[in-house]
């Protein structure tokens, strides 16, 4: 007997805990609850401490407005379902961010990331996708298959950002060199003119700028047609990997006029080094930019590479 009273009351308390669990308001359960006559104060106490699924299209409002319900009910329903999808948001961002392997990046190699960004081009996770990319980019160039790993976790942090960074010049920085990554140009050139809308900074533009052509003049076959070589204009029949690389060579300068910051001017002092020495084979020029690197007095990474490549002679 006492065996079957505790199954009993084990039964009653899950299914009051469940009918406690399972209450999600409504439009409808509003509409009672002014009918009823019960205070706007309670209602949206009511509101606030219970799950809610309304539907708040133009039509639905006016017709909880024809109900008598009031517009501080409608706006507390408002709130309520603006709080609980971005709730709904931070919890797949979440999920995704966890659920994706950041290219394999350990503790370890985030410290590596971190320390190769002190130029503070970017911050916050913007930082880092940054930094995705430029391992990205050195993996499609040496021809590791794990760079598609990278771009697949910058691709995803972009669209799950879409919404909440529409309006931020970094977040189209950063898609322009995606687009790069994927040799989408007529993307990256929409992207720029999208960052360049949204006032985006002219020198770190210009660096993303140096980043992504550089990248498309190492990864583009430095061939010249048979059509392009019978235009007697000296600019058409250059190869498009040199049309990259003097892009990047431009952009990498115009930064230069505006930085003041000597960790960022150590990178483009050495990258425009090896853009030299790559692409242009000017050795001359490559071992001004990249002395003037390694004579920073700066500590960071670009100008311990810049000493190590002039050392290793060019």
């Amino acid at each position: 007997m006492i065996k079957k009273i505790i199954v009993v009351t084990i039964a009653l308390l899950l299914v009051v805990s469940y009918s406690f669990a399972a209450e999600i308001l409504t439009n409808a359960d509003i509409v009672k609850m002014v009918k009823a006559g019960i205070s706007n104060e309670i209602i949206i106490t009511k509101i606030k401490t219970t799950d809610c699924n309304f539907k708040l299209t133009v039509e639905e409002i006016l017709k909880l407005k024809d109900e008598g319900v009031p517009e501080e009910v409608l706006n507390e329903m408002i709130k309520k379902n603006t709080s609980q999808a971005k709730a709904k948001n931070n919890k797949v961002d979440k999920q995704i961010s966890s659920s994706i392997p950041m290219s394999n990046i350990q503790k370890n190699e985030k410290r590596l990331l971190e320390a190769e960004s002190r130029t503070e081009l970017f911050t916050g996770n913007y930082k880092y996708l940054n930094a995705s990319l430029d391992k990205a980019m050195k993996e499609k160039i040496e021809e590791t298959p794990s760079w598609k790993m990278d771009a697949k976790y910058v691709q995803q942090q972009i669209k799950l950002a879409y919404r909440n960074s529409y309006n931020n010049p970094d977040y189209w920085l950063i898609y322009a060199k995606f687009c790069g990554l994927i040799e989408r140009e007529d993307c990256v050139r929409k992207a720029f003119r999208k960052a360049h809308a949204l006032s985006a900074s002219s020198s770190k533009t210009n660096i993303i700028k140096g980043d992504t052509f550089f990248f498309l003049s190492k990864v583009t076959e430095d061939e010249i047609s048979d059509e392009e070589s019978d235009f007697s204009i000296v600019e058409d029949s250059l190869s498009p990997k040199i049309k990259y690389a003097q892009k990047a060579e431009k952009a990498y300068k115009e930064s230069l006029k505006e930085l003041n910051d000597k960790y960022l001017k150590t990178y483009v002092y050495y990258k425009l080094g090896l853009l030299y020495y790559e692409i242009f084979k000017d050795k001359s020029s490559a071992e001004e930019y990249l002395k003037k690197a390694g004579k920073s007095g700066t500590d960071s990474c670009w100008a311990r590479k810049a000493e190590d490549k002039l050392k290793s002679g060019l």
